[in-house]
C-alpha cells in the first residue's frame, strides 16, 4: 500500500484521496494533539479514525508520528481506521494495512474496538452525519472510557452541524477548541475541532 507522491509542505493542498486538505503544518500539529494525555503510564495509545474511507490520512498521522520516534524504537502511538460498510463503495481502503482497520455495518452502529483500553483518541475526517458522532461520544461518556481526545475535521459550513455532538455532558469536564483551517495548516474553508479531557 504504497503513498502517492505528495511533496507536503506547510501550505494546504487537495489530494483526491482525501476530502480533507494536506500539509504539513496540520500533521505536524495532529500528532501533537493526539499525543496522549488520558494515560501517563500506558505504553501504548491507539487513534481510531472513525469513518476513515481510503486510509491516507490516517495513513500519514502514522508515518508523522513514526518519524517522531527515536531509532529503534516503536512509536507508543498507533493508528487504525474504521470503516463504515454503507459507505465503503466510493471510497474504499487503499493505504492502511488490513491489520489496522475494522468495520461498522452503518453511521448509527459503534465501533467494538471503543471499549480497547488502549484506546486514547477518536478522529472524525469529514463524516457524512451527524449521528456517527454523537453515538460515539454518547459511547464514551455512558461507559466512563478514558479517551482523552476526539477530533472533529471538516466543513467550517458543517460545524454548526456537528457542534451539538459535543453538548449536554454536564458534569463531565471537557474543553472544546474549535480553530480555522488556516491557523491549523488546512484550508481556509475547514475546521479543526478538539475535545479534550
Amino acid at each position: 500500500m504504497e503513498l502517492p507522491t505528495l511533496n507536503l509542505s506547510e501550505t494546504p493542498i487537495r489530494h483526491e484521496d482525501s476530502p480533507l486538505s494536506l500539509s504539513t503544518k496540520f500533521l505536524d500539529g495532529l500528532a501533537d494533539i493526539m499525543a496522549p494525555t488520558n494515560c501517563r503510564h500506558c505504553d501504548h495509545y491507539l487513534v481510531l479514525s472513525i469513518g476513515s474511507r481510503s486510509g491516507l490520512v490516517e495513513r500519514l498521522l502514522a508515518d508523522t508520528i513514526k518519524a517522531r520516534t527515536p531509532p529503534g524504537n516503536e512509536p507508543r502511538i498507533t493508528v487504525e481506521g474504521v470503516q463504515v460498510e454503507t459507505e465503503l463503495a466510493g471510497a474504499p481502503n487503499k493505504y492502511l494495512p488490513e491489520t489496522a482497520l475494522s468495520k461498522i455495518p452503518s453511521a448509527s452502529d459503534v465501533t467494538p474496538r471503543l471499549q480497547d483500553p488502549d484506546v486514547s483518541a477518536l478522529m472524525f475526517i469529514y463524516p457524512h452525519h451527524p449521528d456517527i458522532v454523537s453515538q460515539h461520544i454518547r459511547g464514551i461518556v455512558e461507559a466512563g472510557l478514558n479517551i482523552g481526545t476526539v477530533v472533529w475535521l471538516g466543513p467550517t459550513d458543517d460545524w454548526v452541524n456537528y457542534e451539538p455532538c459535543f453538548a449536554g455532558y454536564y458534569g463531565w469536564k471537557r474543553v472544546l477548541e474549535v480553530y480555522p483551517g488556516e491557523k491549523v495548516g488546512l484550508d481556509k474553508s475547514e475546521t479543526l475541532a478538539v475535545w479534550q479531557k
